[in-house]
């Protein structure tokens, strides 16, 4: 009986839980780059953020930009996105052609075909393997594990999660799940309203199966760097916090 109960219970989650968008105004990745083949070269910051609305080719669409905590700290705009029919779909700058980022409207044992967000004429198809849901405060988000289809025998690296609502563990952008040799981009945590949805323990926590106790009420530490736009713990004078110069005494 109690079995019985518990399966009508997440029968019923299960129909109940809401497509958490991706698509989401102020939402922000925080990323790292690294490259380890060139040591002299330093690691840096940088972000990904959705803001601003922009209408291409008849289709309602959110902005979303890159920028880079380091050097210029140069803002970019990279790519619109809008969803359907819970895919998420780019549109490139100068660009009106369309293309699918992730597709999370499938089942296990289903092959999706996504495009390189940088490179617009690579397309992969990825089969989802495994399915899971993270639970984050009230909300409930939906795991899928992908692995390329182009590789004979996916191995763990090449294969990884998406996380509805937040992209892949390789950041937002990186669908593929693959990193190049020596040039790594890590994710570290998706923010919104500056509250932290998802860090990098989440998707940890799926390889793991272990899942840690979130932390959806803790206030998103600030990113503090000098003038220089070398990254410091304490700001005193004058400095850059949250892309703003402020002047502390």
């Amino acid at each position: 009986m109690f079995f019985l109960f518990m399966a009508v219970q997440t029968v019923l989650f299960a129909q109940e839980r809401q497509y958490v968008p991706f698509v989401e105004e102020g939402k922000t990745w925080y990323m790292n780059y690294s490259n380890e083949e060139v040591p002299e070269y330093p690691d840096y910051d940088y972000c990904y953020y959705i803001q601003g609305d922009t209408v291409i080719g008849g289709i309602e669409c959110k902005k979303f930009y890159a920028f880079n905590y380091n050097n210029a700290q140069e803002t970019e705009y990279l790519l619109a996105l809008f969803e359907n029919d819970r895919k998420v779909y780019f549109i490139p700058k100068n660009m009106e052609n369309s293309h699918v980022l992730y597709d999370f409207d499938n089942t296990k044992g289903g092959i999706v075909s996504v495009t390189d967000a940088i490179h617009t004429d690579w397309e992969r198809e990825m089969k989802m393997v495994e399915e899971r849901i993270l639970n984050i405060g009230l909300e409930s988000r939906r795991c899928v594990l992908m692995q390329p289809m182009w590789e004979e025998r996916p191995t763990e690296t090449s294969s990884g999660w998406w996380i509805e609502g937040i992209g892949s563990e390789i950041g937002p952008l990186n669908t593929w799940l693959f990193r190049a040799a020596g040039n790594n981009r890590y994710f570290q945590k998706c923010v919104i309203n500056e509250k932290v949805i998802i860090d990098m323990e989440d998707f940890k926590s799926l390889s793991s199966g272990v899942q840690h106790v979130h932390h959806i009420e803790k206030n998103c530490p600030s990113n503090i760097f000098s003038v220089s736009g070398v990254k410091i713990k304490n700001g005193h004078g004058i400095y850059i916090q949250d892309k703003k110069k402020v002047l502390k005494q």
